[in-house]
Parts: C-alpha cells; sequence; structure tokens
C-alpha cells in the first residue's frame, strides 16, 4: 500500500470510527473474488462483525461478491473501479460507509432480494453510487434503514437503479431512477433532502412513491423520460421542488403535500384515463409554487383526477403554476382552494370542476376549448372566469353554488337543470352569462343573498322554455342586486325579488325583452317581478320581443324602450306598480286583467297601449297616489274589445291623476275618476278615435283650459262619451268630421266648458246637466242620436249662460220629449247673443234669450216655459204649408209666457206660395209685448206678412198692407189700430220703417188704407 493511500484511508477509518472502536480489515489485492474467501482478505479474517471495517482500497477494476448475510461496522470503497456486489443476501451495516465506487444490490437481477440493510444512524459518503437492480418488483432490491435509524448520503454520492429504499434517507446527493427494466425505485421510507439533494427518474424508468414514504425539500427530476410516480397511497411531499414529470395515476392513488412545494415541471394526475381517481391532497395549508402544470385526466367522472384538500385545509397555487384539463378541485371539506395562478379547463372530452371553496387571489379560471364546472356547494371567490375556443365555465346540475367578488371575461353558463348559482358581493361580467341557454324546463337560477352588483360591459342572456322561471334572475332575503351601467340583462325569463322586506334589484344599465333575437317562434316574455329601483338611468327595453311587468313588481324610476314589435307591458294579469317611469317606446297592458298602478309620476315619449292585445278581460292604468302626472309628448292608446271597461284610465279616490300640456290619450274604452274625490284632469288631448267603440268618460274630470291644452277631441265617425255620474270641470271640446262628443248614458255634468266641435246628447233617458257656463262655438245637439227615450240638457245653477257662436240644436223621433233644454226650478238661464236654438221639442224652465230661436225640427215645434227674449234675440218662423207641421212655431206651457223681444224673421220655404188670408199660429199661449222688428219674405203686391199678437198666441197672416188688425179686411179697426200703434210709438206705427214716428207714417197709411184690399 502507498503512503498516499494509507493516508487517505486513515483518514476515513478516522471518520468511519476509531481504531479503538473498529478493525479495518483490507481486501489484499485487487482482484475478483468472494467476500467469503479468507485469503483474500488481510490476515484470512473475513468481515463479519459490528467491530469490523471492510476496505476495498486497491486500485484496479475488481469485483467483490457477497452471497451470505454479513453484519459489520463499516465499508469503504476508495476505489472508483471497486464493486462490492450483494447477492440474494442481505448486508447490514451498523456503522458509516464510505463509497468511491459501486455497491450492487442484487447481482444478479435476482428475483429473491437482496438487502442493504444499515441498522445504526450512519453516513453514507464519497462520490460512488449504490445500485439497487431489482428486476421486478421494488423489493428484488433494498435499501433498508432501521425504522429508529437514519441514514446520510453526502452531496456527491448516488443511489440509483431499480428497488427500494425503505427509512429514513437523509438525502444531499441523488437518488435516481435508471433501470427501465425493473418496476422502478421505490420511496418507501423517508427521504429528506432539506441538505439540498435531488431525487428522480432517468433513463425512462421509474421513481416510484410508496404509501410508507415521504420527500422532504430538495428536488425531483426526471430526464430522458424517466417519470415520478405516486406508486401507491398517501405519500407526502415536504417542501420539495418538482422540475420533473410527476404522475398520479388514476389506481386510486393519492398523493399528499404536507408543505409548500415548488412545481417547475409537470404533475399530471391520471394520465391513462382510469376509472379509479388519482388524487393529489393537501393535508396542511400549503402553496405549489413554481412555473410549472399539474394536468388533470377525467375518464368521464369529475373525480377520476382530483385535487383536494382536508378539512379546514387552505390549498394555494401560485402566481405563475397552471392547473389544466379535467377533473375535480375539491375543497369540499370546509377548506379553500387558493388561485394565484391559472386554472384552465382544456380537455373537450370533459370538465374540469371546482367545488367547496375557491378563492381566485388574481388567478385566472379559464376554459380553454373545455368546461368548468362549478359543482353543488362551491364558494368561489375575487376569480376571473375567461373562455376561449368555445369554451364554458357552467354551473350544471341541482344545488348551489355562489360567485363572490368574481369578474366574467368569457362565456359563463348556468343551465337549466334546477340549481341556483349565487352571486354576491361586486362581480364584474365583461363576458356573457348565459341562464338555460339550452331551453330545459328545470330551471336555471342565479340570486343573491347578501347582495351583488354586476358591473361591466357583458351581456347577462336568459332563455326560458314555457315558464319564465325556466330563467331566474332575483334577489332574496332583504338583499340588493344591482346591474350597473353598462350591463345587459336580456332574453326572456324572470327577474324578480322575494316578498322580504327590502329585497330589491336596481338596474342602471339595461334590460331587453329581447328574445325574438334568439328564436321569433315562439316569443317568449322577459318578466319583471318584486322590487325594481331604476335610479332615473335604468333602461328597461325590448326589441322585437316582451318585457313583461309581472304581478306584484313596484318599479320606480327607469326608462322603458322599445323597437320594432317589441313591447314593455303586463300580459299576464295581475298588477305592476310604476313610480317616475319614463316610456320611449311601446308599452302594452295586455286585456287579461292587467293592471299598472302609478304611485309617482309617468313620462310617456311614446305610446303606453290598454289592452292592447284587444282581449275581453279588460285591462287598467291606474292613478294609485296623489297628485300624478303622465308628462311628456306622446300617446296613451285605449283599445275596448267589445265592452268600454276592456281599458281603464282610472284615478283612484282621493287621486289626482293628470294628462300632460303634451300628452294625448286616445282610443277608446273608459277614463274615470273614481269615488267622490277621485279625478282625471286633462293639461293635454283626450281623443275618441275608434270608430268601432267609444271613449267614455266616467267619475270626475277636470279640464284645465290652456292654449292648446285640456283638449277634449272626438275625430271622424267616433264618439267621446259622457257617462253616467261624469262630471267635467273644464275643458275644451272638439270634434273633426262626422266625430261626437256625447252624453250618452244616466246624468253627467260639465261645468264652465268650451265647445268647439258637436256635442250630443242621447236620446237614451240621458241628461247633460250644465255648471257654471257654456261656452258653445259649435254645435250641442240634444237627441243627436235621434232616439225615442228621451235626451234632456240641464241647466243646474244661477246666472248661467251658454254663450259663444254656435247652436244649439233639438231633434224628437216622435215626441216632444224625446229633446228636450231643461232649467232647473227656481233659476234661469240664458242663451248667449251669438247663440242659435233651433230644431224642436221642449223647453222647462225660464231661460233669456239673448240669440236666435229657430224650431226647426221633424215636428217643427218648441214646447216651452217661460221665455224672455232680449232686445238681441231673432226668432225664426220658416213657412212651408198653413197647416201644422208645416210652419215653425213656439207653444207655451200654461202658466207660463213669452215676452216678446227682438227681432222676428219670417221665411218662406222654397216652391211655397201661401194665399191671401193664410195664418200661421207661430206661438200659441201667453205672451207679452211684441217684436221690435218683424223681417218677412216678399208678399204679393199690395199684400203683406203681418204678425198678429194676441194674448194667447202670436200669429203670422198674409193680408193687405193696410190691414193692421189682421182680420182680412180693412176697415175701421184698422184705423184705430194705426193710431194706437202710432200715439205708442210702436215699432208697427213706423209704417215707412224710417225709424221715427211723424206724419209721413200717417200719410202712408193713409195712402194704403186707400187703396183698399184687392187680393
Amino acid at each position: 500500500m502507498h503512503t498516499r493511500q494509507s493516508i487517505v484511508i486513515a483518514s476515513l477509518l478516522a471518520v468511519c470510527g476509531s481504531a479503538a472502536q473498529a478493525q479495518s480489515i483490507n481486501w489484499l489485492s485487487p482482484v475478483d473474488g468472494n467476500w467469503n474467501e479468507s485469503a483474500k482478505w488481510d490476515m484470512g479474517n473475513i468481515p463479519n462483525s459490528l467491530s469490523e471495517i471492510a476496505v476495498f482500497g486497491h486500485t484496479g477494476m475488481y469485483t467483490v461478491v457477497t452471497t451470505t448475510n454479513w453484519n459489520i461496522g463499516g465499508m469503504m470503497l476508495t476505489n472508483p473501479e471497486a464493486v462490492v456486489s450483494i447477492g440474494t443476501n442481505q448486508h447490514s451495516i451498523y456503522g458509516d460507509v464510505f463509497n468511491d465506487g459501486t455497491i450492487v444490490v442484487n447481482t444478479n437481477a435476482s428475483t429473491f432480494n437482496g438487502s442493504l440493510f444499515f441498522a445504526a444512524d450512519s453516513l453514507l459518503s464519497g462520490s460512488g453510487s449504490i445500485v439497487l437492480n431489482g428486476p421486478g418488483a421494488p423489493d428484488d432490491a433494498n435499501f433498508f434503514v432501521d425504522s429508529t435509524r437514519s441514514v446520510t448520503q453526502s452531496a456527491a454520492h448516488t443511489i440509483r437503479g431499480a428497488g427500494r429504499l425503505q427509512g429514513t434517507l437523509i438525502n444531499n446527493g441523488t437518488v435516481v431512477a435508471d433501470n427501465p427494466l425493473g418496476v422502478g425505485l421505490l420511496i418507501d421510507g423517508d427521504l429528506d433532502q432539506t441538505g439540498g439533494g435531488m431525487a428522480g427518474a432517468d433513463n425512462g424508468a421509474k421513481l416510484l412513491l410508496g404509501s410508507n414514504g415521504s420527500i422532504t425539500g430538495g428536488e425531483l427530476f426526471t430526464s430522458n423520460g424517466g417519470q415520478i410516480i405516486a406508486f401507491t397511497n398517501n405519500h407526502h411531499l415536504h417542501g420539495v421542488n418538482n422540475t420533473g414529470d410527476l404522475i398520479i395515476p388514476g389506481e386510486s392513488r393519492t398523493l399528499i403535500v404536507d408543505s409548500t412545494i415548488q412545481n417547475n415541471g409537470s404533475i399530471s394526475i391520471n394520465p391513462e384515463l382510469q376509472v379509479f381517481n388519482g388524487i393529489l391532497r393537501f393535508d396542511n395549508d400549503a402553496t405549489i409554487e413554481g412555473n410549472g402544470t399539474i394536468t388533470m385526466y377525467s375518464a368521464g367522472d369529475f373525480g377520476d383526477a382530483t385535487v383536494l384538500t382536508s378539512a379546514g385545509i387552505t390549498m394555494t397555487i401560485g402566481v405563475n403554476q397552471t392547473v389544466e384539463g379535467s377533473g375535480l378541485l375539491d375543497a369540499s371539506t370546509s377548506g379553500t382552494i387558493v388561485n394565484r395562478g391559472t386554472i384552465n379547463a382544456n380537455d373537450p372530452a370533459w370538465g374540469l370542476a371546482l367545488r367547496g371553496a375557491h378563492m381566485g387571489d388574481g388567478g385566472l379560471y379559464l376554459a380553454d376549448g373545455g368546461t368548468m364546472n362549478l359543482l353543488n356547494a362551491a364558494v368561489v371567490s375575487d376569480a376571473v372566469f375567461d373562455s376561449a375556443n368555445a369554451g364554458i365555465i357552467e354551473f350544471d346540475i341541482g344545488g348551489a353554488a355562489t360567485i363572490v367578488d368574481c369578474t366574467i371575461l368569457g362565456d359563463f353558463v348556468v343551465r337549466g337543470n334546477s340549481g341556483t348559482l349565487k352571486i354576491e358581493g361586486s362581480n364584474t361580467n365583461n363576458g356573457v352569462l348565459s341562464l338555460n341557454p339550452e331551453g330545459n324546463v328545470f330551471n336555471a337560477n342565479v340570486r343573491t343573498e347578501t347582495g351583488a352588483i354586476i358591473t361591466g360591459n357583458g351581456v347577462v342572456q336568459m332563455q326560458q322554455a314555457g315558464s319564465t322561471a325556466d330563467s331566474r334572475l332575483y334577489a332574496q332575503t332583504g338583499a340588493t342586486l344591482t346591474i350597473d351601467t353598462n350591463q345587459t340583462v336580456q332574453g326572456s325569463g324572470l327577474i324578480n325579488t322575494d316578498t322580504v322586506p327590502g329585497s330589491l334589484v336596481v338596474n342602471l344599465g339595461t334590460i331587453n325583452g329581447n328574445d325574438a333575437a334568439v328564436d321569433p317562434d315562439p316569443v317568449y316574455p322577459l318578466e319583471l317581478g318584486g322590487n325594481h329601483e331604476g335610479m332615473g338611468v335604468g333602461v328597461y327595453r325590448s326589441d322585437d320581443g316582451i318585457l313583461q311587468l309581472g304581478n306584484g313588481l313596484v318599479l320606480n324610476g327607469g326608462i322603458f324602450d322599445s323597437s320594432g314589435v317589441g313591447f314593455v307591458g303586463v300580459t299576464n294579469g295581475g298588477t305592476a306598480t310604476l313610480s317616475n317611469v319614463t316610456n320611449l317606446g311601446e308599452m302594452q297592458i295586455f286585456g287579461q286583467g292587467g293592471k299598472v298602478a302609478l304611485t309617482g309620476n309617468l313620462t310617456n315619449n311614446g305610446t303606453l297601449t290598454i289592452n292592447g292585445d284587444a282581449n275581453v278581460f279588460n285591462a287598467t292604468l291606474r292613478f294609485e297616489a296623489p297628485d300624478l302626472t303622465i308628462d311628456g309628448t306622446g300617446t296613451v292608446r285605449m283599445q275596448a274589445a267589445g265592452n268600454l271597461n276592456d281599458a281603464q284610465l282610472v284615478a283612484m279616490d282621493g287621486v289626482t291623476g293628470t294628462i300632460g300640456f303634451d300628452q294625448t290619450v286616445a282610443g277608446s274604452g273608459t277614463i274615470e275618476g273614481q269615488g267622490t274625490m277621485g279625478v282625471i284632469t286633462n293639461v293635454g288631448l283626450i281623443l275618441a278615435d275608434d270608430p268601432t267603440m267609444q271613449l267614455r268618460l266616467n267619475g270626475n274630470h277636470n279640464g284645465i283650459i290652456m292654449a292648446g291644452a285640456g283638449t277634449y277631441r272626438a275625430a271622424a265617425d267616433s264618439v267621446l262619451s259622457f257617462g253616467s255620474g261624469m262630471h267635467l270641470v273644464g275643458g275644451v271640446l272638439e270634434t273633426e268630421g262626422t266625430g261626437e262628443i256625447a252624453a250618452t248614458n244616466g246624468i253627467s255634468t260639465l261645468s264652465y266648458g268650451v265647445n268647439h266641435g258637436l256635442l250630443g246628447v242621447w236620446g237614451e233617458g240621458v241628461t247633460l246637466d250644465l255648471i257654471g257656463s257654456l261656452v258653445n262655438d259649435g254645435t250641442v245637439h240634444i237627441n243627436s242620436n235621434d232616439n225615442i227615450f228621451n235626451a234632456a240638457m240641464r241647466i243646474t245653477t244661477p246666472a248661467f249662460e251658454i254663450s259663444g257662436t254656435g247652436e244649439i240644436l233639438m231633434t224628437t223621433a216622435g215626441n216632444p220629449n224625446d229633446a228636450q233644454l231643461t232649467v232647473q226650478a227656481g233659476l234661469v238661464g240664458t242663451i248667449g247673443e251669438n247663440q242659435t236654438l233651433r230644431g224642436d221639442g221642449q223647453i222647462n224652465g225660464e231661460l233669456i234669450m239673448n240669440g236666435t230661436i229657430d224650431p226647426d225640427g221633424p215636428s217643427r215645434l218648441f214646447t216651452t216655459d217661460s221665455i224672455t227674449l232680449a232686445d238681441s234675440s231673432e226668432m225664426i218662423f220658416d213657412l212651408g204649408g198653413d197647416l201644422e207641421p208645416n210652419f215653425d212655431r213656439l207653444s207655451v206651457r200654461g202658466g207660463h209666457s213669452i215676452a216678446l223681444d227682438g227681432i222676428a224673421t219670417i221665411n218662406l220655404e222654397v216652391g211655397y206660395a201661401p194665399s191671401f188670408g193664410d195664418t200661421w199660429d207661430v206661438i200659441t199661449g201667453a205672451t207679452s209685448g211684441t217684436f221690435d222688428e218683424v223681417v218677412t219674405g216678399i208678399a204679393p203686391p199690395g199684400q203683406v206678412y203681418r204678425v198678429i199678437y194676441e194674448s194667447s198666441r202670436v200669429y203670422v197672416i198674409l193680408t193687405c198692407d193696410a190691414d193692421l188688425s189682421g182680420d182680412g179686411v180693412i176697415n175701421f179697426f184698422d184705423v184705430s189700430e194705426f193710431l194706437s200703434y202710432y200715439s205708442a210709438q210702436d215699432v208697427r206705427g213706423d209704417l215707412n220703417n224710417d225709424g221715427v214716428f211723424n206724419f209721413f207714417d200717417v200719410s202712408t197709411f193713409l195712402q194704403l188704407f186707400s187703396q183698399g184690399c184687392n187680393p
């Protein structure tokens, strides 16, 4: 032995044990041999004692084989070319090993097991290798450490091959599976690599992680096709850095992470697509750091590949880490999975599911060509969801999942499988959140229980299949759901709240019932229910669809709009309550018992149709709070289908509802101020324009008179009706063409009205009471429908005057009672100077006539009570024959009289030629006074139409010019009459009609008298 080598060996012996404690026995020469050959050992002593150290120091290539079990205190191989090969026996060491060479376990790769057993705490040093040469099962070649002991492998040393490591190994060197012919190198004990060790697989071989083992610290690596495999259940990893390919087979295998690890390589769970599950489980709070990938493979069940947290444990996916594929991320046992990296569902064949509590602490949840599934009881917070390449995020089962403070960038789907996605906190949707896109009948629900806001510029797409509940977005238990600015909720389904006080849906964006954009046949509605707040900016619209205002809806401050054939409205009956709403498009209330109750103002710049479906079960727009206005420039369109109650605009008792300045209420139906204090005030236009049905006013109405406002109009062929009990104060009445405003049934009242059109009173037992005054610049027609059941217009207040430039037309249908103008007993009514009262019928009560009376109806007869004719008045009598009813006349009832004044005009009808002496009793009954002027037609020469006044009649006679007494002859009585008229300066004495009484009148009389009477 050379001196240098002796020095090295001596130093190593000091490491293995002092000379006093151990005896070094040298292999004598660099030749092959068997451990049992004593001649090859120093002094013939075969090492087989705890106090003996076997030393292989000679240079050169040689192999020493052991074939029996040995127990030694240590071993030293200082020659890199020396090989100690252990056969199918156990070599036990009770001390340290220095190895610069090679120690082979299972020399011939036998199946009968070979073992290197460390029975004491030992140091395994040097630059050599221990080669486990197991051909089959891992225990064919064993590296054993006593269960109470540990072996420390130094940095330069390597354990490699195929076999089993059992016990505690402090690995500061390298453990590598590099024999592809064996099953693999099994870590079946505790591998501590915190000193910088490495364990891995090379050359297509497998490093097997066993159920009785753990790896702490250091690096797990692979190269040249090597793999690290969770061989049996419950191997533990502590603080390792994986840079290789780590596989957890789907053969009921579980790999456990006990502390933060680095994954800069890949971890594959069930890559062979088995059905017996592969699981990566976290038993302590831990993070997977690094820039590697965990790839999961499901064979048809989420649990085939699982990442799992134990009870109460938080597992964190690091910033640059990716978890991808298909399977299950499960934190359902009160744990939490935190994602700071990327979770990517990129398996098109099966989904990647989330269960339990998940927190996206800056991480991304991506569906790239695959499906990410939220399972029942999943709670995901602070997540960013995205999709690409037709991938989707979805909740597709029953039960409930929750997202809190999340962001949606891609496609997120809630399937119609009776499940509920709960959204809480602030959620940003810049993608598409779809509810029941397949149109299923088992409901897709999105709800908030504690309060949520959906921000962003995305879309919530809803789809029902026949029931609005098939797709539902709602707030409950007193929570508020806010749809923020730039967010759109659209399609069909139900957006509502429960009945718990405080539950509210706030819309600052757009809600659009546009189901027709998805499928126009049939068009399903998007329904609003419960409590909604639009804050004056939220848009509620329908593009070619239906935005349905559901029964029990209470909505404040929204903006309604529509396009195409779309509309916003009540379609299924019930009552929707609106306040401070603006309508820009088409609103409808269907005639199926539907009601819209206004508790705040409505600005209508579009069209609101009452009974838009022309049904017979009533549609109602109702003012329910005091002092409300429908303003704007739009139209409330009413449509009765068979009964005027089919379309109703109502102010409840105690409520004043106002139709604003530029607003129009048009069509057919009923407009009613209910009770004693309900009032419809019209500052705009109420227009009857349905030729088939009336527009009727019932109850209390107030027509404020403004320039161009407070107008009540009937279009051509249409009737604006005053119903029984109606009271209209003020207003301008107008008609177009054959249109009519008419009191059509019962008793109605008009106060201080202005009529520019045709105001009728129907002959069906109808009375129109007048209060205050009436300005009539059109036509008032009493019995305008020419019926036999009486029509009456009645003056009911003192000092009442019908003024204006119009006419009052009375028409009988066979009986004087058919048309009546009545002044209530004890009152005096006045007909203005520019008014004309014509037709036939009855004039009841005391009347002052400043205008014109022309009895020209079918009977040509007015039956009257007392009338006082003013100086401005005119009586027109048209003569068409000398027998009744061929001439106009008045019949004064007993006890009444007519005070004559003004002008009497006598007209001959075309083609009528009276005979001399014909008389016409134009007034029968008591009269007083005379007409100031009588205007007649042209009589034959020497004749005149003279009005003769008697106490019980006034008649017209065709007689001689000088026959002033009207007896048809000229005699003393005529002289007496002239002198009487002349002395009294009676107009009848002004025979030359120069307006003065003088000699010329006497001269004229004498001239006429002298001519005699020559008919």
